[in-house]
């Protein structure tokens, strides 16, 4: 398959073994990155390695990565900054609502730096909620958590997703997070994509070989 295409408001769970270029193609779609060939339609633009987008449009998408990278300042500030680097009114009311159900409200004055894996994970996720991007990319995001902190981080996504038009591209190696969430769901393997389908046509009535094969859990070559 040479070309995805990724409906406005819908959740894409993209799954593959690692090194299938998962990871490299969430860069690509944050602009992160420049695909060696081909391009990227954004909100009718299209973008290359002779046309790149500019500032405004980088910032209408966003990625919490695997390991969150935090500001050494609190978490209601990691949250709000933003906000700020846009321009924006910073609501308090917003973030503390955002806080709590994150289950963050005794840590909104902590450091985000010196926070636990899974309470820093929350806080990443608080911060690119907050600003309602157009895209949201979410590389593992639940990744080496407890099951409790997985639950909090699916719950935010299922309710923000109900009130919010937002695009949801998510990584994720966790076949029953993709049934979860997702809308539909689609197979990289070797920077290819094998199979996209309907989440129910996916798991229930694939097509390839490959596709098949992962999800039976042998080792795809």
């Amino acid at each position: 398959m040479n070309k995805l295409s990724i409906n406005a408001g819908e959740v894409f769970c993209l799954v593959g073994p690692s090194g299938a270029g998962k990871s490299t193609l969430l860069r690509i779609l944050n602009f992160l990155e420049v695909a060696d060939q081909g391009e990227v339609k954004f909100l009718d633009k299209v973008y290359n390695q002779s046309k790149l987008p500019d500032l405004d449009i980088k910032r209408k998408i966003t990625t919490v990565f695997q390991r969150p990278a935090l500001m050494t300042s609190s978490v209601v500030k990691n949250i709000a900054y933003p906000l700020k680097i846009r321009g924006e009114e910073i609501d308090c009311d917003q973030i503390d609502q955002l806080i709590v159900k994150l289950g963050l409200k005794e840590l909104k004055n902590q450091r985000a730096d010196k926070l636990s894996g899974g309470e820093a994970q929350r806080v990443s996720l608080a911060r690119a909620l907050i600003f309602n991007p157009k895209v949201l990319l979410l590389d593992e995001p639940t990744s080496n958590l407890d099951p409790a902190n997985i639950k909090i981080i699916e719950d935010i996504i299922i309710d923000y997703i109900k009130n919010n038009k937002t695009t949801i591209v998510m990584v994720t190696h966790n076949l029953f997070q993709a049934k979860r969430l997702a809308d539909r769901v689609g197979l990289l393997h070797n920077g290819s994509f094998i199979e996209v389908k309907e989440k129910e046509e996916f798991f229930n009535n694939p097509k390839q070989e490959i596709t098949k094969d992962y999800l039976a859990g042998r080792l795809i070559c």
